[in-house]
Parts: C-alpha cells; structure tokens; sequence
C-alpha cells in the first residue's frame, strides 16, 4: 500500500518501485554490471523471480563475459 510511488509520471518506475533494473542479453546484463563497476559500485543487490534458476543463470552465463570478473581473479591469484 505504497502510494508514494504514485506520483511518478513513468509507468515503469511505478512498477518496479524506482529501484533500478536490467533486462537484455548475457551480454548486455554483463555490461550494466561492468559498467557499475566502472563508476566505482562495489556489489549490487539481484532480485529474480525464479531464485534458483535465474542466479544459475547468472554464474554460468553473465559473470564470464564480465571484464570486471576477470581482472578480479587474475588479482586474487596472484596476491
């Protein structure tokens, strides 16, 4: 019973509560992460509507194509 949300103008920040959100490809999801990386965001927050599968999804699907995910491991192996 939210109603502050109400006076937003936008359809789609009336529905998803003005939190942000992305949808797209691997790759495109990829990049948003990359790119919050990029603007110094050190960890986000997923939400999905299917837990289980979806952050399946994510580990064997997003987090490879991430240059950010890379260059963290290559750091971590050889502290």
């Amino acid at each position: 019973m939210d109603f502050s949300r109400a006076t937003y103008k936008d359809l789609a920040v009336q529905t998803f509560m003005a939190i942000p959100y992305v949808a797209g490809s691997y790759q495109t999801v990829a990049n948003y992460l990359d790119g919050l990386a990029e603007n110094g965001i050190a960890g986000v927050c997923f939400i999905f509507p299917n837990y289980e599968n979806d952050l399946e999804l994510i580990v064997e699907k997003v987090l490879p194509l991430m240059k950010y995910r890379h260059a963290l491991e290559v750091q971590l192996m050889t502290a």
